[in-house]
């Protein structure tokens, strides 16, 4: 385990304490529920055990103050990540509805919530992305610093075609400092391909370190040990709908 898990297993650890002695402490419990979702979704020595503890922070959380939207927020939290598996990938959608209903509640108590807003889009992602679009644009508005809403929010323009709209967003938060490294070259360099031009693609990529480009995606990293400049020129029509297609399927 890294020092990220040590240093969320011994937060959980204070946590405990502090709801074995204040019972009714709902914030705690809800923090509780929150920590060990993190350590779930990190991988840690346990995770069906974190996971486990998870819900049962949460459900204490709307026992003890079924009146607070960040109860109905911690709940909302545990289905949701109850819905993936430790490598990210769905496992059972059936929590995303469990996870609807206390949202509901949640944002109704707590309507500028960046945070009940990204896990309703995060949810609508699966089912209805023009809605996820709308709720990521919200909470990215609301917590603009949030690289992860960020990134959510770029990934979801990319997958409705909205190029122009994605390559802005990488812009401005590379400005700010909310993305940084390679993968802003690799970002705008998937725009590129998508829109069917290789050579500005390979041109980005050429931007990064050599010590770097373990770190991209195989498609790119592909992209850049295959082609030279002077091939890239000589694709074809054919090729880059090819080079499409495959962005497609990594999605």
């Amino acid at each position: 385990m890294g020092g990220r898990g040590k240093s969320l297993n011994r937060k959980a650890e204070l946590l405990e304490k502090a709801t074995q002695r204040d019972p009714n402490f709902a914030l705690a419990y809800c923090e509780l529920a929150k920590t060990q979702g993190d350590l779930y979704l990190g991988v840690t020595s346990d995770p069906p055990k974190d996971l486990e503890l998870a819900k049962k922070a949460a459900e204490a959380a709307v026992r003890v103050r079924p009146d607070l939207g960040e109860t109905h927020l911690a709940l909302a939290r545990y289905y949701f990540n109850a819905s993936f598996s430790t490598s990210g990938a769905p496992i059972y959608t059936g929590n995303f509805d469990r996870a609807r209903e206390e949202l509901t509640i949640a944002r109704r108590k707590l309507p500028n919530n960046s945070e009940a807003l990204f896990i309703a889009a995060r949810i609508d992602r699966h089912q209805n992305l023009d809605s996820a679009l709308a709720n990521f644009q919200k909470a990215n508005d609301l917590d603009p610093r949030n690289g992860e809403f960020a990134y959510w929010l770029g990934e979801t323009y990319f997958e409705l075609r909205r190029y122009y709209e994605r390559e802005q967003l990488i812009k401005k938060c590379a400005a700010g400092g909310t993305f940084e490294g390679p993968w802003i070259q690799n970002w705008v360099a998937k725009i590129k391909l998508a829109q069917g031009d290789p050579v500005a693609a390979q041109s980005l990529l050429e931007q990064v370190p050599t010590r770097q480009i373990g770190s991209l995606p195989l498609l790119l990293r592909s992209s850049r040990l295959t082609f030279s400049l002077g091939n890239l020129r000589r694709v074809g029509k054919t090729d880059r709908l090819r080079l499409r297609v495959a962005i497609k399927r990594r999605r």
